[in-house]
This record gives structure tokens, sequence and C-alpha cells, in this order.
């Protein structure tokens, strides 16, 4: 329909999770992450969705975070919420075509489908940046690339401001060498285990935004001024990380017990 319903769904639904956290459970958020990515499928299908899911999974992730003990479970309840936001993204999609295909009939439907679908994946859009001109990687670069420099105009100019290009890439280079610091210096007090669950959901986001890029590479480099909105997860991403694990870590610390006295040692008196 239009990018604005989905992104006032995603919000509401991180409002909700953000006030009734103490009392959803991480079935709550499986449900609820199925729920946010059928929303999204309704609202607006390929404009938001790195954006939205990103949003999800960061707060999602935050909570679990916060009640996470080992970095195995953390990671694994990131996995869990990522397919069951892409389940309900899927799920509903598939449900839109075959109501409308009951309708305008099987051809109508589906086959301008599957045309669009070889488009948007680049298929036969030679302008794409597939591997038969660059390696997969080159191609997500490509597309990063181009995504980072609309970043610096919002879309709203045709000029090239790579300095603002340069202030942006710089921003986010800095947050995520402060978030990898902090990981150095954990390790070196046995902590890196925290900082990795303080980071779940942002990582998820951020590898959730490359697969998206990765899988649509046409969609992606075309409509560069629209999908822009999928930069600020790696522009804030690594910052974010940084600061919940800082937290994290200051509120360890303030709960730690305090060393107990040894009441065997020797009493030496002033005297003496």
């Amino acid at each position: 329909m239009s990018y604005a319903p989905a992104m006032i769904a995603c919000w509401a639904m991180v409002l909700f999770l953000i006030i009734r956290q103490d009392r959803l459970t991480f079935e709550h958020l499986l449900l609820l992450a199925v729920l946010a990515g059928a929303l999204e499928a309704f609202f607006d299908m390929m404009i938001s969705i790195p954006l939205t899911a990103s949003i999800y999974l960061i707060v999602a992730g935050t909570l679990v975070a916060l009640r996470s003990s080992s970095v195995r479970n953390a990671l694994a309840s990131m996995l869990g919420l990522t397919a069951a936001w892409s389940f309900g993204l899927g799920g509903s999609y598939l449900a839109k075509l075959l109501l409308t295909s009951a309708v305008l009939g099987w051809q109508a439907v589906f086959q301008p489908f599957l045309t669009q679908l070889q488009f948007r994946v680049g298929t036969v859009d030679p302008e794409a940046h597939l591997p038969k001109d660059a390696s997969w990687g080159g191609m997500i670069f490509n597309n990063i690339d181009r995504l980072s420099g609309e970043s610096a105009r919002l879309g709203f100019d045709n000029t090239e401001p790579e300095l603002t290009s340069a202030y942006f890439t710089a921003f986010a280079l800095i947050g995520w060498g402060y978030a990898l610091w902090q990981l150095f210096v954990a390790r070196r007090q046995h902590r890196a285990g925290l900082v990795w669950i303080a980071g779940a959901g942002y990582l998820a986001a951020t590898v959730f935004v490359l697969v998206w890029v990765a899988a649509f590479p046409e969609h992606t480099w075309r409509h560069a001024w629209i999908t822009v909105r999928t930069t600020t997860i790696w522009i804030a991403a690594g910052w974010g990380w940084a600061l919940t694990a800082r937290v994290m870590q200051s509120a360890v610390a303030a709960t730690a017990p305090a060393p107990v006295p040894d009441t065997n040692a020797p009493v030496v008196s002033e005297a003496a």
C-alpha cells in the first residue's frame, strides 16, 4: 500500500514490546515476529522490509540479551526470531497471491509476479551487478556503496556530496570500532560473552540487511533513493551495540557481590 503504514505498524509493535516487556516470554516474541512480518507484507512488500525487520530484531534482541545467560542461547534466539519474521512475511505475501489469483486467475497473478521476481533479483537486468560481471561480494559492495552515497543526500538531491558521505561513513566506522574495542577489553576481563550477547540483535539486523541486498540487487540498485533508509542500520548498529554492551557491563559490575573480608587473617595491633 505505502511506506508510511508499514512504519506505523512497526513502531506500534516496538512500543508494545517495550511497554509489555516484563510479561512477554520468548514464545510471545516469536508470535509477534510472525505478526510483524505478516503486517509488513500486507502493507509494503519491497521498500521498508530490511528496515522494519531490523527494528524488530534490534528491540527484541535487546530483550533477549537482558534474559540470556550464554552466547549460544542469544544467537539461537535471534535465529529463531529472524526465521519467524521471515515466515510471517512469506506466508502473508503468499496468501495475498492465492487470494488474488482466486479472483483474477492464476496466469493473471503469478505470471507477472514471476516476471517481477526475476527482474528484482537481477537475472534479467544487466545493470544489477550480478556475479557474471563481478563476484557476489563485489555485487553486495557495489549496492551498499550506492546506498551509502544516497544516504548523504537522502534522495532529494542529484549532486554528489562526497564530504557528507564521508562523515556518515566515519560515524558508522567509529561506532563499530567502539563496539569491537569493548569486545577486546571484555575478552581480557573474561567477559566477552556479555558483549556478544548485547550485540545479538544488532548483528542479526545487519546480517538481515546484507542478505536482502544480496538477494535483490536490482531493487537496491534501481531504487536506492527509496531503499536508502536501510543504511540507518549499519550506520547506527555499531553504536547501538556498543552502548548496549556498555550499559549491560555497568549493570553487571553494579550487582557484583562485594568481596568478603578474610576473618582468618592475623590481626596486627597498632602497638606492635
